[in-house]
């Protein structure tokens, strides 16, 4: 994060996504995404992200984001009254801008029988018949073994508990076998009518029941799959 304290009457542009710069070239981003998340992203339901990183930290008085004349290439602006002066701050955005490109990590195994000549194989893939290895964790896939490619769409920030009933459902979450969406924390309990309280046990599952209280910033990241069947077969 870095600060710059400054009158808000310099700003001449507000909102998201910021203007693409011509003059660097498309980045390419490695992304973390549970096995279920990865099923929905084949599914073509898992079409937007939410990740703190690089958040985690907002001071209170900061209270919307978007761009200025001042915003650094790369970072977005967090705004409000300091000490009852307007000023800004900035955070560097972890996950490029429109037509970058996020490869996916996910849990894999790589045999290391020679007859099987390095290939890869996804838990993702394998869960669904009942197929099982030991598995190695998504934060060690190589990039040469992603076979799930996105391309972002949109960046921006909000607060957690912003998120609309339609983001919810973009987020890629589940129903149980009666047809409910999923608790997360209880799979075992009735699901829910809401999509939102889905979502809101997903994020609970993965960060703590307490995180959704919190109400921290998240980036929301908008996405679209162009490949899965690795880098070569991307297609923009």
């Amino acid at each position: 994060m870095v600060s710059n304290l400054i009158p808000l009457y310099t700003l001449q542009r507000t909102g998201y996504p910021p203007p693409p710069n011509n003059n660097i070239d498309m980045r390419e981003i490695p992304m973390l995404f549970s096995t279920p998340m990865v099923q929905a992203l084949i599914d073509g339901r898992k079409t937007v992200t939410r990740r703190t990183n690089g958040l985690e930290n907002v001071p209170n008085w900061i209270d919307n984001f978007g761009y200025s004349t001042f915003t650094p290439e790369g970072h977005i602006s967090g705004r409000g009254l300091w000490n009852g002066n307007p000023a800004e701050n900035f955070y560097k955005n972890p996950y490029g801008q429109k037509g970058d490109l996020i490869w996916v990590r996910e849990t894999f195994y790589q045999p290391i029988h020679e007859a099987l000549n390095g290939e890869y194989f996804y838990k993702a893939q394998l869960d669904r018949h009942g197929w099982d290895f030991k598995w190695k964790p998504s934060i060690h896939m190589p990039k040469e073994a992603a076979r799930i490619w996105l391309q972002v769409e949109s960046i921006g920030v909000e607060r957690l508990q912003d998120i609309t009933e339609e983001d919810a459902i973009a987020e890629g979450i589940g129903k149980d076998s009666d047809g409910w969406w999923m608790d997360y924390l209880r799979p075992e309990q009735p699901g829910y009518m809401v999509p939102k309280n889905c979502f809101r046990s997903l994020w609970q599952s993965i960060n703590g029941e307490q995180s959704w209280n919190d109400n921290p910033w998240v980036w929301v990241v908008r996405l679209k799959v162009v490949s899965t069947t690795g880098r070569d077969a991307v297609k923009l």
